[in-house]
Parts: structure tokens; sequence; C-alpha cells
């Protein structure tokens, strides 16, 4: 079990999930038997590719993974269910 689960919703909006996030990852690696990750991809600028390259991308780092994908847009004015 690891200790600490950290939650973060994805937006990607200027595309800052993989220019930024991703490539930042590389320093938690020495606390992969300590976290895991919790993301949920939502939005219009969330591709299959993008989820499929993140998953990729984490799992060859060693750090556990669980994920969800929703299409939510921030823009839409008649949906205020954002959770």
């Amino acid at each position: 079990n690891k200790i600490i689960n950290i939650e973060i919703p994805v937006y990607n909006r200027d595309d800052v999930f993989n220019k930024c996030f991703l490539k930042g990852l590389k320093y938690l690696i020495p606390l992969k038997d300590y976290i895991s990750l919790s993301i949920l991809f939502n939005g219009p600028n969330i591709t299959q590719e993008l989820i499929d390259n993140s998953i990729k991308t984490i799992d060859k780092l060693g750090i556990e993974l669980y994920y969800e994908h929703r299409k939510y847009d921030a823009q839409d004015k008649l949906n205020n269910d954002i959770v």
C-alpha cells in the first residue's frame, strides 16, 4: 500500500500536462514506493493519444497510476457538474 496518493485533474490547456508535469515526474522516482497518482483527464483538450502516452510514460517510471477520462467542458455553461 502507498502512503500518499497525489490527485491531478488534467484539462491540458496549452499542453501543460505534457510540457511540464510529465517531464517533472522523474523527480518523484525516488518516492515511487510510497506514492500513487490518480489522474482525472477531462475536457476537449484530452485525446486518447494523450492518455495512452501518459500511461506509458508513468508506467515506465514505475509509479502506480489510477485514471479516469471524462468529457467535461468548462466552457459548457449548461453543465454545472464539474466533479
